[in-house]
């Protein structure tokens, strides 16, 4: 069964607020997202929402392991130990 496509997401200038880009991504299957950096709060938080919203099944957070927990504390979210992807970058 194929799902209806708002007008917004066919193309039409109707995407005037975050609600409107809530609506098309509402009826879009949720996707994976990779976030470098991922020990950055907003970040954090702005996954959170997604995955809230459905829009986001999976999110891939690559960084300093130990930081990327420290901040999803901080912020209150859970992290799954397979979605933190640790990076070193030496000199």
């Amino acid at each position: 069964m194929t799902q209806p496509t708002p007008a917004a997401a066919q193309g039409s200038p109707s995407l005037r607020a975050v609600a409107d880009l809530l609506d098309i991504a509402g009826v879009l299957p949720p996707k994976s997202v990779v976030i470098p950096g991922g020990d950055r709060d907003d970040d954090l938080r702005l996954v959170e929402s997604a995955r809230d919203h459905g829009i986001v099944d999976r999110c891939v957070l690559i960084g300093d392991g130990p930081e990327i927990r420290a901040a999803a504390g901080r912020v209150g979210i859970d992290v799954s130990e397979s979605d933190i992807v640790f990076s070193v970058i030496s000199a």
